[in-house]
């Protein structure tokens, strides 16, 4: 964790917080806003993650 930028920390703290409010909703029986809420939170994951890969390919590029 030490070694992510900020806007990739913002990411995923965003993504996990979007799942738990998506997972509260549907405990509240709002399904459609709580799947909802739970797909845009993989969303966001999978921007960390591509985020992450793509500033540790950058890394290594620059190392060569």
């Amino acid at each position: 964790m030490k070694d992510l930028k900020e806007a990739e920390k913002n990411f995923l703290t965003c993504a996990i917080l979007t799942i738990i409010v998506g997972i509260a909703l549907l405990f509240l029986g709002k399904n459609t806003v709580g799947g909802l809420s739970i797909a845009a939170g993989v969303v966001f994951i999978g921007v960390f993650v591509k985020m992450v890969i793509t500033r540790k390919n950058g890394e290594d590029g620059d190392e060569n």
